[in-house]
């Protein structure tokens, strides 16, 4: 109920429906269409992993933002390979909760810092997502950190909204 208070207190943000468990979030979820999902991994109804699957599969356009106490890597891992576009903690602020609605909503990836920072620290040599390149491994981690595209792009030496003429000769 605090979360909703809170979306609600934000102009343009329409909480068009909560769920108490798994099913009833899936359910809700393809009902409304909403562009963001906030949702707990440990809901009644167990699964929360699988629903964020089973969510993106049949709704891709709806971003999930999880939003739970538990933060174990493995489970982290899991929910974003599911499809979860960010993770924060319940412990966050509420401006810190905002900022990943928004980055999730504007169709980036955020992770709570703590989470990100574990996580990364404790990947296997190959990283956390070893089908990412070095360069897509580089760019994640400046999401996770918080970090605009913008400033994303200066940090790795290119200039905002940088085009490169294609290999082929055909323009950009």
């Amino acid at each position: 109920m605090g979360l909703c208070r809170l979306l609600e207190s934000v102009p343009d943000v329409e909480v068009v429906g909560e769920a108490w468990d798994t099913a009833s979030a899936e359910e809700t979820t393809l009902g409304t269409r909403p562009d963001v999902v906030v949702m707990d991994l440990h809901m009644p109804g167990g699964g929360g992993v699988e629903a964020i699957e089973r969510i993106r599969r049949r709704a891709p356009d709806v971003r999930v933002l999880v939003l739970t106490m538990h933060s174990d890597d493995a489970l982290v891992r899991k929910a974003l390979r599911a499809g979860a576009r960010g993770f924060v903690l319940k412990d966050a602020s509420s401006e810190e909760i905002l900022r990943a609605l928004a980055a999730v909503y504007a169709n980036q990836a955020i992770l709570d810092a703590a989470v990100a920072e574990r996580v990364f620290a404790a990947a296997p040599p190959s990283g956390p997502f070893p089908q990412l390149t070095e360069r897509e491994t580089e760019i994640l981690e400046r999401m996770a950190a918080g970090l605009t595209n913008e400033a994303i792009a200066l940090r790795l030496g290119e200039p905002a909204g940088a085009v490169r003429p294609r290999r082929d000769g055909q323009g950009a």
